[in-house]
């Protein structure tokens, strides 16, 4: 239980206990290179080899660090400001523009909704409202 300004040493990761690291808004534009390799370290081995689960919180898509786009599984996403910024954004997690204009339309609709991609693989319901709620009528087959 610990908050944090930078990417701690990896090695307080050992894998023995399930532990949960929660980046929000980080800022990675002035990281040092050190950090930089810690934060790719911990997002594409430390995630996936010692029992770390990996949440980033960022007020824009595009400000995410890119190696966190890249390796992540599930997204929520927050309507966005304009149509191109939405087919951009559906481009970047694998979902078809169209689909994701017409989620936003009739499914995410209230301000606070969010459209959770999840692309676990075997993942049931890869399309859902406000994490829990599945999405039927737009199923997985049609997310490409």
């Amino acid at each position: 239980d610990a908050i944090m300004t930078e990417i701690p040493d990896l090695e307080m990761f050992d894998g023995l206990e399930k532990t949960c690291v929660i980046l929000d808004d980080f800022e990675t534009m002035k990281m040092s290179t050190d950090q930089i390799r810690k934060l790719s370290t911990l997002m594409r081995f430390i995630s996936s080899h010692r029992n770390v689960s990996c949440i980033l919180s960022y007020q824009s898509f595009f400000d995410t660090p890119p190696i966190c786009r890249k390796v992540a599984n599930c997204f929520l996403l927050y309507k966005p400001n304009s149509k191109q910024e939405m087919d951009c954004i559906a481009n970047r997690v694998g979902v078809n523009a169209e689909k994701m204009r017409y989620l936003f339309k009739h499914h995410i609709t209230d301000t606070y909704d969010c459209l959770m991609v999840d692309k676990t693989i075997g993942t049931p319901y890869g399309l859902r409202k406000n994490i829990y709620e599945i999405i039927t009528e737009a199923s997985d087959s049609d997310s490409d």
